[in-house]
């Protein structure tokens, strides 16, 4: 998640992707769940592009939308166009070999990496942005105590007999500012 507004009408950058056990069967029933969309008033629009890709946006928000497509065994989701092929390249890069993959802990089942140094700019733009242009919203001061924080890591193993969840927030140093 990136708050800057740079996703469908304004909204935040979002990217996000999930593994399906089955792909094939999902793509056997696309057509009935493209059906089953329209029946409830959601836009299905497709573009075959670069990498293939299915728009759904709701008819009472229609310039906003949610952007799906299918890499492998991948499930990827962005607030953007632009952003799910930014997504599907980095897996193609990852998986040739070409670029490296993040750092996850071995066995670890849930991973999330904050950035705090870049929260407070990006919250700036995201009131701006035209998701919130003439709603009344006053501004908000800078953040800065977010300056002073690192990126958070938090992590969750599921084990047999326990849960166990890491927290990690460091503080960064006044000569590293």
């Amino acid at each position: 998640v990136n708050l800057d507004p740079i996703g469908d009408g304004g909204l935040p950058d979002i990217r996000g992707m999930a593994r399906v056990k089955d792909p094939v069967r999902l793509m056997s029933i696309t057509p009935s769940l493209k059906q089953l969309a329209t029946n409830l008033g959601v836009f299905v629009s497709t573009d075959l592009e670069k990498f293939p890709t299915v728009k759904l946006s709701y008819f009472l928000f229609p310039g906003f939308g949610v952007y799906i497509g299918l890499s492998g065994d991948l499930l990827l989701f962005s607030s953007y166009r632009e952003g799910i092929i930014k997504l599907e390249e980095r897996i193609q890069g990852v998986t040739l070999g070409r670029i490296p993959a993040y750092k996850i802990p071995e066995g670890v089942q849930r991973y999330w990496r904050i950035a705090f140094q870049r929260l407070n700019p990006q919250l700036q733009r995201f009131l701006q942005s035209p998701l919130f242009a003439n709603k009344g919203i006053p501004p908000i001061s800078n953040l800065t105590i977010t300056n002073e924080l690192g990126d958070m890591v938090l992590s969750t193993r599921i084990l047999a007999s326990e849960v166990e969840i890491s927290v990690s927030l460091p503080l960064v140093s006044p000569e590293k500012k």
